[in-house]
């Protein structure tokens, strides 16, 4: 997909605030496509091979960002409500909705209105892709609220699909800093914060101040699925990762490395058939996470 010029320079002036880092061009880049074709090159695959065709399906993007998986899910889903709290990334994800002619498929709105806009409407999958590692730790109970929150969402019988989501178990953040143990120091920190600016990898901003808190809503502590279930407790869902035909590999459309093959097939045994864990739990990234709705919940 081509971006046009006009949308570019929305999208640089949108991640202005990160001219200082030396990444910025890579961001720029993956704003104004890369995003997009990864999600079409290897999400919706997945997602087809766990549901079958999608073109019948009422989907939530919940935490759309600027609408890279927005736009993906629009060109199969039959409709698609597009919702994150951040204002200014749901313009750029109008934009790209328009960018893309699809924006007839589309409701865009701020997640704080959800409730309000869209009442008892219930959504065939509700999809947290990359959104779980910029919800801060640092915000008491906010992670459980939100997870809790987008399960809500999920008619009886559909998903919540978790996708894109670092560990934060694994040793080396390879999400935002590329940095050795930061994540595991403590959420929002100074010592975490200091360490990404010392090394160019968090810009510093003296006027900011949310200091530690910046660099956890960039990303840089991760989730795991231990933390994942226990926000679900007390529902009614099923993990479909645990499901032959969806136990055996983190991802079924692309080929596996040697690597991930080893990591899948020793935890199929040890995981998947002893301890009913699903291989993603021990993966660097949480992919193709999938809960299944199973009875009607009280959230209260």
């Amino acid at each position: 997909m081509k971006y046009s010029d006009s949308f570019e320079s929305s999208v640089r002036e949108f991640l202005s605030s990160k001219k200082s880092l030396k990444r910025f061009e890579t961001y720029v880049k993956h704003e104004t496509g890369a995003r997009y074709t990864q999600i079409v090159k290897y999400v919706l695959p997945e997602m087809e091979h766990h549901f079958g065709e999608l073109k019948d399906f009422t989907v939530l993007d919940y935490g759309c960002g600027t609408g890279a998986t927005t736009v993906a899910l629009a060109e199969k889903c039959r409709f698609v409500c597009a919702a994150d709290i951040d204002d200014k990334s749901l313009k750029i994800c109008e934009l790209r909705l328009k960018e893309h002619k699809v924006e007839e498929r589309v409701k865009i709105l701020n997640i704080n209105n959800l409730h309000n806009e869209i009442k008892d409407e219930k959504f065939d999958i509700v999809l947290l892709n990359g959104v779980i590692e910029h919800i801060p730790l640092s915000d008491k109970n906010l992670r459980n609220k939100v997870i809790r929150d987008a399960f809500s969402f999920v008619k009886q019988g559909g998903h919540l699909y978790i996708n894109d989501t670092p560990c934060r178990l694994w040793p080396k953040d390879i999400h935002t800093t590329n940095l050795w143990f930061i994540s595991y120091l403590k959420p929002g920190s100074m010592p975490a914060y200091r360490y990404a600016v010392r090394f160019g990898r968090h810009f510093e901003d003296p006027q900011n101040k949310l200091s530690g808190k910046s660099l956890e809503i960039r990303g840089a502590w991760g989730s795991h699925y231990w933390e994942i279930i226990n926000s679900l407790r007390g529902l009614k869902y099923h993990c479909l990762n645990l499901d032959d035909g969806h136990n055996r590999r983190i991802f079924y459309r692309q080929e596996s490395r040697i690597k991930r093959m080893i990591l899948e097939n020793t935890a199929y045994i040890f995981a998947v058939k002893i301890l009913d864990i699903p291989i993603t739990a021990f993966s660097s990234y949480i992919n193709n996470l999938i809960f299944k709705k199973t009875g009607k919940d009280s959230l209260n």
